[in-house]
C-alpha cells in the first residue's frame, strides 16, 4: 500500500495521528505526572538494510511522526521513545528529525550501524537505550571474559557525554546462562 495506495495510506496514518493526540493528551491529564515517555514500537529495518527505501519514509512516515512528535513536545513534558530494530542508519537523520528522543534497542550487529559511528553522528541528538551488549553473537556466546570486554568497549563508546541508557540488544534469551547475566550486570556496575 506505501507503494500503491499512498492516499489511502496517508488519510488512515492522519486519522490515527489524530487519534493518537487526542489519547495521549487524555493519558496526560491523567497520568503525565507519572510518566517520562510513550513509546512506539515500528521496526524499520532488517538484519541488512531498512524495510522501506529512505523516501518513501521520508514520504510517507515522517510527516505522521513529526506532527504528533511536535504536538507531544509542545503539550506535555513526555519524551518520544522508538524502539526500532534492524540496520537503519539510512533512516537515522529522519528519525531525529522527526523528534524522537530515545531510540532503542540500537542493534549494533545489524549492517551499518557501527557504534563508534552512531555515537559520533548521533550522541547530542538522541539517546541511546541499548546497543550496550550484543544478544546476537555475545551474550550466550562468548566466554565471561569476553562478555565483560564488550561490555567495557560499549561502554567506553556510548557512555561519554550522556545520552546512554545501558541496556542489552533485544531481550536476553533463553541460551543465556545466569552467570552470564550477572556478569553483564556486575561488569556495568564496576
Amino acid at each position: 500500500d506505501l507503494m500503491t495506495e499512498q492516499d489511502k495510506v496517508t488519510e488512515a496514518l492522519t486519522k490515527k495521528c489524530d487519534a493518537l493526540i487526542e489519547k495521549i493528551g487524555r493519558v496526560n491529564q491523567a497520568f503525565g505526572k507519572y510518566m517520562f515517555c510513550i513509546i512506539f514500537a515500528d521496526d524499520f529495518g532488517a538484519q541488512n538494510a531498512p524495510l522501506l527505501s529512505p523516501d518513501i519514509f521520508r514520504k510517507m512516515i515522517v510527516p505522521h511522526y513529526k506532527r504528533f512528535s511536535t504536538w507531544l513536545h509542545a503539550n506535555t513534558a513526555l519524551k518520544l521513545y522508538l524502539h526500532s530494530c534492524g540496520a537503519i542508519m539510512p533512516l537515522l537523520d529522519d528519525i531525529v528529525g522527526m523528534g524522537v528522543d530515545i531510540l532503542n534497542p540500537v542493534q549494533t550487529s545489524a549492517a551499518g550501524m557501527n557504534p563508534v559511528t552512531l555515537k559520533a553522528k548521533y550522541g547530542r541528538k538522541i539517546v541511546f537505550s541499548g546497543g550496550g551488549c550484543d544478544t546476537q553473537s555475545v551474550l550466550g556466546f562468548k566466554s565471561k571474559d569476553e562478555l565483560e570486554e564488550h561490555v567495557k568497549e560499549r561502554l567506553r563508546i556510548f557512555a561519554p557525554g550522556g545520552g546512554f541508557i545501558f541496556n542489552q540488544i533485544h531481550a536476553i534469551q533463553a541460551n543465556v546462562s545466569p552467570e552470564s547475566i550477572l556478569t553483564l550486570f556486575d561488569t556495568v556496575h564496576k
